[in-house]
């Protein structure tokens, strides 16, 4: 089971790790549901370094505008819309 202390020893990790130096000028956007674990963990991070959170228009299949219109400079996803972003730029490009 996953308890607060959990939630909050990530937050310190993450704050204590150089690699994620989560800044008030961040920007993310938040499309997976929160019971996943990972996007949970994400959002109590980036809102404890006191960067902005926004919260996708609900479609999926709008992720797209969505992006576009919240310019997120961290974007945190799972390896089926990374592999869909990779298939759209690669027949653009052919």
């Amino acid at each position: 089971m996953i308890s607060h202390r959990n939630f909050v020893s990530f937050i310190t990790a993450s704050k204590l790790n150089k690699d994620c130096n989560f800044s008030p000028n961040d920007v993310c956007i938040s499309y997976l549901p929160l019971p996943h674990i990972l996007e949970r963990e994400f959002v109590y991070s980036m809102l404890a370094a006191g960067a902005k959170v926004v919260f996708f228009s609900g479609d999926v299949q709008k992720i797209k505008d969505d992006l576009v219109i919240v310019k997120p400079t961290i974007f945190l996803s799972v390896p089926r819309l990374y592999s869909r972003f990779y298939e759209v730029l690669k027949s653009k490009f052919n």
